[in-house]
């Protein structure tokens, strides 16, 4: 009788897309030390039968199913019935591979094609010999393998050194060679008068921000831009000396003057000129890719634990709720939750001594980050919460796995080295995130407000598909009990 009444009030209570009544209320008492005759009024049972029925609890409780072993014939329909399972388990997981890794491999797979898009300027201060040399040389460089996006630019259009310097922070290029004024006319003159105090590389500066991005700095800019002076420079220099061996001894003469010289200031001959790098923004902190790429998959996967563990927790309360309070605890809990969450998350970076410090005073740097991990926080756990109520616990993780691909995948270059259909990622979390950490860390010229309003829309969104969820699978439930009581 007791089962009975339960059935009478789950037709009243609202039934949940995540929770089926009758199956929670049993669950929830037992989780909370309770039974059905401590729940239900003692004069529903009839008089006499409580011993009865405890006997036959009892007695069940000692009856076991026949035991077969795998393959054996009386197995068959439950072996059957398994393998099925597992088959299309199997398939679903294949299909999943091919509709998201194709994403995170087509993230990296063209990068080696796509560095002419690092956009680099060529200034020539010197408008002279070094300077023409030079130019002619990059112009001439690219020989069939990756490149740079070489752009001469005017001096009196790039302004000062602290115009470009500041223009390459701003991101209105990846880097800037600038070839200084009056590089030929030094050169020769140190060479003439054997000036030890000469230095190849004050005759150009490379300016660069590593911190924009360490991975196509580290692997692409660098090493493409320093293969390419080398070899400029090299020759040019091949050539100089050889013209300067010409000039000073003419016929079977020897000017033994300029050979004194150079064997004052030989550094005039080799490398006579070089460059002299200036990383504007440096990646101080290789933990910081705890934060800015790696650790953005184990925020996911945090928030998808408290996600699981909510979704048993409410079975508990769930019948017991009417439709908004139940939606409200749906959205209060996780936040509360996700408190102390990112709290501890940021914690950890502060213990490996991130750079809190590089644009804010560390105080105020590390209050940001926390911030920053909140929204993210809720952006990426409301959006599995909003999920798990048309997927079931059981198949939300087919929806974890591409979102963490796809919010990762375009992390991992920057847009310049990816195609252009990874420009999705800047409406995503992740790529936002990852960005406003950046800024925090090392200063670089992103811009965290736009940040923060990409994961305050992600939280917007989230929330209102998780309460028309809701109320869809309610009604679908509702509708479900008046066919099963017609």
């Amino acid at each position: 009788m007791a089962t009975q009444e339960h059935g009478g009030k789950a037709s009243a209570d609202p039934a949940f897309a995540d929770a089926e009544p009758s199956a929670i209320s049993a669950e929830s008492r037992c989780s909370l030390g309770q039974n059905d005759s401590q729940t239900e009024p003692k004069s529903k049972i009839a008089p006499g039968h409580e011993k009865v029925w405890e006997g036959e609890e009892q007695a069940s409780q000692f009856v076991r199913p026949a035991v077969y072993g795998f393959f054996a014939p009386g197995f068959s329909a439950w072996r059957k019935e398994y393998m099925v399972f597992m088959a299309r388990v199997t398939f679903m997981v294949i299909l999943l591979m091919w509709a998201t890794l194709p994403a995170f491999w087509g993230a990296l797979a063209d990068a080696p094609k796509l560095t002419g898009k690092l956009t680099t300027w060529f200034v020539d201060r010197d408008n002279s010999r070094v300077g023409h040399a030079l130019w002619d040389g990059i112009s001439n460089s690219s020989g069939g393998g990756p490149s740079l996006g070489w752009v001469a630019v005017d001096p009196s259009m790039a302004g000062t050194n602290d115009d470009i310097a500041a223009a390459i922070v701003g991101e209105s290029a990846w880097m800037a060679v600038v070839v200084e004024a009056n590089a030929t006319s030094r050169l020769a003159f140190a060479r003439e008068n054997g000036d030890r105090s000469y230095d190849p590389t004050s005759a150009v500066t490379v300016y660069y921000a590593q911190a924009r991005h360490e991975v196509a700095v580290g692997s692409y800019l660098l090493p493409i831009a320093q293969s390419t002076l080398k070899s400029v420079m090299t020759g040019w220099a091949t050539s100089a000396a050889q013209r300067y061996f010409a000039q000073i001894s003419p016929g079977s003469t020897v000017n033994a003057t300029a050979l004194q010289m150079l064997s004052v200031a030989p550094q005039t001959i080799s490398p006579a000129i070089d460059y002299r790098m200036v990383n504007l923004r440096p990646y101080t902190t290789p933990a910081a890719l705890a934060v800015t790429l790696v650790g953005n998959i184990f925020l996911i996967i945090f928030a998808f634990f408290t996600v699981m563990a909510h979704n048993h927790a409410r079975i508990a309360i769930a019948p017991r709720l009417d439709l908004w309070s139940y939606c409200g605890v749906r959205i209060a809990v996780p936040l509360i939750m996700y408190l102390p969450l990112s709290l501890s998350f940021t914690l950890i970076s502060l213990a490996f001594h991130l750079p809190f410090g590089g644009k804010y005073s560390f105080g105020t740097g590390f209050i940001v980050a926390w911030a920053y991990t909140y929204l993210g926080m809720m952006a990426l756990g409301l959006s599995l919460e909003s999920m798990i109520t048309i997927l079931r616990a059981n198949f939300v993780p087919f929806f974890l796995f591409p979102l963490i691909v796809f919010n990762v995948a375009p992390v991992l270059l920057p847009d310049e080295l990816q195609n252009p259909l990874f420009m999705y990622g800047q409406g995503f979390p992740v790529p936002n995130l990852s960005q406003a950490m950046r800024t925090i860390f090392f200063n670089t010229q992103h811009d965290p407000g736009r940040n923060a309003g990409v994961l305050f829309g992600w939280i917007l969104l989230s929330t209102a598909t998780l309460v028309l969820f809701t109320i869809l699978m309610h009604r679908r439930e509702q509708r479900a009990l008046v066919i099963h009581h017609h």
